[in-house]
């Protein structure tokens, strides 16, 4: 979350900025701010901290895993019991999909997905799991391009399990790049029912690259409640809200 602060501050912030941003005291900012240092990922200037150059912003996945891991395990383990037997679902990338995808060992299920990540945790599963091929992106750990989206085309889901790097009323469900934003669309296109998986984090904020909007959702998976606007377009959308206790 401090990448994403820095990034929307133009690169750079006091810590002071930071702990106020994120609700957090300084000493905690100082010392996550310490340990993005020790990755490579930022500097630190008296006072405050600096991305490091041609650092993307969308957080390698070791790291992004080390984040409201408690919250996003909870979120992927109440998702389980939309998967009926004899599903046939596809199911994104993402640190709380990644816990989700945990859970599927003894379902009988067909999973499509395009995260590597994914593929090789379900490699002792019993379920049939197809990895939809294309360009690999190795710092993300996932596929993209017109492979997999031609993969997921030939394809009808059950169900599409997402996740979101924005979710907002204005800006819909958005995302850091324009390759996952068309995948998302796609899995979604090609699915009769899809389940959001988003941890109160990603509410009231917008992406570069809008891929669904909230109408086209029937599940929305999360930790805490979200503000009254949003309750409201769930309701009048008939949009399912879960909120889990972590």
């Amino acid at each position: 979350m401090i990448l994403e602060l820095l990034d929307e501050r133009g690169g750079q912030a006091t810590i002071k900025e930071i702990a106020e941003g994120l609700n957090i005291s300084e000493m905690t900012a100082r010392r996550d701010v310490s340990k993005l240092e020790q990755s490579g990922l930022v500097s630190r200037f008296f006072g405050g901290v600096s991305l490091n150059k041609g650092i993307l912003i969308e957080q390698a996945l070791p790291i992004r895993n080390q984040t409201l891991s408690i919250e996003k395990k909870a979120i992927g383990l109440k998702a389980i019991q939309y998967v009926n037997d004899g599903d046939t679902i596809c199911i994104g990338t993402g640190t709380t999909i990644g816990h989700f995808a945990k859970h599927l060992s003894g379902k009988n299920a067909t999973v499509v997905t395009t995260s590597i990540y994914t593929s090789m945790n379900l490699g002792d599963s019993g379920l049939v799991v197809y990895l939809a091929g294309g360009k690999i992106n190795y710092q993300h750990m996932y596929t993209y391009g017109e492979g997999a989206i031609n993969f997921y085309k030939s394809m009808n889901f059950n169900t599409a399990f997402i996740s979101a790097a924005g979710f907002s009323l204005g800006g819909g469900i958005s995302e850091y790049t324009e390759e996952s934003a068309l995948i998302k669309r796609t899995m979604v296109e090609q699915s009769k029912k899809v389940v959001i998986l988003v941890d109160h984090t990603k509410f009231s904020r917008d992406r570069p690259f809008r891929s669904i909007e909230i109408e086209d959702l029937d599940v929305v998976i999360t930790d805490r409640l979200p503000d009254r606007e949003y309750l409201e377009i769930f309701e009048k959308n008939k949009i399912e809200l879960v909120v889990v206790e972590p």
